[in-house]
């Protein structure tokens, strides 16, 4: 927050920022949550870890590069990332509404594997405590 002060945002314009970071990120973090109820172990969760930090990091570097944003845009959080730079005036990669659209649909998307991901957990979680009876 102090950096954004330091930086001369107004107040309000800080907390849009944190709010649309929130939203934004919540694909990601549904993801997270499933793949974790899904591993098996540590060491299952920790392989699983790369390929969703790729996902997580790619369309945020992808602004230094015109055919990695190419791509990217359509991933978890390529439709914020597109959206934040469309409102420092970038030029997206798709219109903004289509950039919503695909934003909500990883939501619902990540959302769906999430409760499919604790409802399989929760079942697992039953068996074993019904098989140690």
């Amino acid at each position: 927050m102090a950096s954004f002060a330091l930086l001369g945002y107004a107040p309000f314009e800080v907390a849009g920022f944190v709010l649309f970071a929130a939203v934004a990120a919540q694909p990601l973090l549904l993801i997270g949550l499933a793949c974790g109820l899904l591993a098996r172990e540590q060491m299952s969760s920790s392989v699983l870890a790369v390929p969703i930090t790729l996902i997580a990091v790619a369309p945020m570097l992808s602004f230094l590069s015109g055919t990695i944003r190419a791509f990217t845009w359509f991933w978890p959080l390529g439709p914020a990332a597109e959206l934040l730079g469309a409102s420092l005036g970038m030029a997206p990669m798709a219109p903004v509404p289509v950039l919503v659209v695909c934003a909500a649909v990883w939501t619902i998307a990540a959302g769906v594997f999430a409760r499919w991901a604790c409802r399989r957990f929760a079942a697992e979680l039953a068996a074993e405590r019904e098989r140690r009876l």
